[in-house]
């Protein structure tokens, strides 16, 4: 394959070269409108971090996704960048040189613009794991803890997926419980409360970005708001809470324990950085499935990853 690429930033133009891309590579069909949504980088100023390559016959070969995010870092807002999709096309696929040479890019590009780290979440130490540890300097900080909290229930929310005639019944039955049970925010009202540990900035405009191309919401329960999302398999995955004490959170989850098992859902799946707080009420409780790694880049000398702690709700995927 001819190694003559050019690289572009992601645009209003480009963009829609991106469903046959993501259909080719994953064999997954992204609509232009949630793929802008996913893409919008309106909440970190507007900058945009992603990359597409295109071969010698103007024919996109692969993307290079970073997601721009603001961390409170020391008391300090900084720019961050999750590196999300990857994308090849088949016809690239035995090209290494691609890969490297579109990250290299990225990465340049995310350092010249401001951009102080770069962070990835990936499964074990096969796959990309190897790519970015070994050809990108990633560094390999720590196990990203998950923890599924099983509920001896009915499994109605995994069958309303799978079976539409179920879902028909099911549905009103769970926006009944949801509206019952579930006050619906906008925001989480303790976001800036100082912890021990860096972490991502969920503002409003956050909130907004991340519910704007998935099933995700902020929802209070008893007096601790849960940023919470219903997966495709039924089970929901807590991507953060409120910054309140250990014995309310742990009150509201026993609560949401109750409701998951009213609604017919067996897991609740959380994932978060060691010592986080919510790892620290659950690792008494539950074993951790260990089965992602956080690896990280810094592009600033000064900024230490190991002091950033992550939650559920920070991959892209969430």
């Amino acid at each position: 394959m001819n190694n003559n690429y050019t690289f572009e930033l992601l645009n209003d133009n480009n963009i829609k070269d991106l469903p046959s891309l993501f259909k080719n590579a994953f064999n997954e069909v992204r609509s232009i409108e949630s793929i802008k949504s996913k893409y919008d980088s309106s909440k970190t100023g507007g900058n945009n971090f992603t990359f597409i390559a295109y071969d010698s016959n103007n024919n996109p070969g692969g993307l290079y996704a970073i997601f721009p995010v603001y961390i409170n870092y020391n008391n300090e807002k900084i720019l961050a960048g999750q590196v999300g999709d990857i994308l090849i096309h088949s016809d690239h696929k035995k090209s290494f040189n691609l890969f490297s040479k579109l990250a290299s890019h990225s990465h340049d590009y995310a350092k010249n613009n401001g951009i102080k780290l770069l962070y990835a979440f990936v499964y074990g130490d096969k796959g990309s794991y190897p790519l970015f540890v070994r050809y990108l300097d990633f560094i390999d900080n720590e196990c990203f803890k998950g923890y599924c909290v099983k509920i001896n229930t009915l499994p109605l929310s995994s069958l309303a997926k799978r079976y539409p005639a179920v879902n028909f019944f099911y549905k009103p039955y769970f926006l009944f419980l949801h509206k019952l049970f579930f006050k619906k925010q906008n925001y989480f009202l303790n976001f800036k409360k100082e912890m021990n540990y860096n972490e991502i900035e969920k503002d409003n405009d956050y909130i907004k970005y991340k519910s704007s191309y998935s099933s995700s919401e902020v929802l209070e329960i008893g007096s601790v708001r849960f940023f919470i999302k219903l997966n495709k398999d039924g089970s929901i995955g807590i991507g953060d809470v409120d910054k309140c004490s250990i014995i309310e959170i742990s009150s509201s989850i026993k609560k949401l324990k109750i409701i998951a098992f009213l609604m017919g859902v067996r897991i609740l799946q959380f994932e978060m950085s060691k010592d986080h707080i919510l790892d620290q009420i659950l690792c008494s409780q539950y074993n951790a499935i260990n089965e992602r790694r956080l690896l990280y880049l810094p592009l600033d000398e000064n900024i230490n990853g190991e002091t950033i702690k992550f939650t559920y709700c920070d991959l892209d995927t969430f």
